[in-house]
């Protein structure tokens, strides 16, 4: 049992499942966006809609990878898969701050996929019971 598995995919597997919504319901979305931030012009464009469906159709991507990790006894796909969560977080992080947008959030999900991602590299580790058993062979 690692922390990947019961902690970090199930963590990000949530806010994959609430981001995919951007794909069904990207018109009722961006004017929820309109009327959250300033600035924000009032009539989507073809291409505003067609990035939104985009933005939801990666995370439904992200979603089904966070599952087969969850689901599917590979440690090295889970540690693979959580290091290029951690780097999309981290670079939406940049994006975010770089624009003038709330960051905080992304960059706390950053923290917890580097330290799960750390935490999994020392496996056998927080949640396992074989700690003694050598993997040498």
């Amino acid at each position: 049992m690692g922390l990947l598995k019961h902690v970090v995919l199930p963590l990000f597997a949530l806010l994959h499942l609430i981001g995919s919504t951007f794909y069904f319901a990207k018109d009722r979305l961006a004017d929820i966006v309109q009327d959250s931030w300033p600035g924000v012009k009032e009539d989507r464009t073809p291409i505003e809609l067609h990035l939104l469906g985009a933005v939801g159709a990666s995370h439904i991507v992200m979603l089904v990878g966070c599952l087969v990790g969850i689901l599917v006894e590979n440690s090295h796909f889970r540690g693979i898969f959580t290091m290029m969560l951690t780097l999309f977080y981290a670079l939406d992080c940049y994006d975010a701050y770089s624009a003038g947008f709330p960051y905080a959030p992304l960059a706390i999900l950053t923290v917890v996929g580097a330290v799960g991602s750390v935490i999994h590299a020392g496996e056998p580790g927080v949640f396992t019971k074989d700690k003694a058993k050598d993997k040498r062979g």
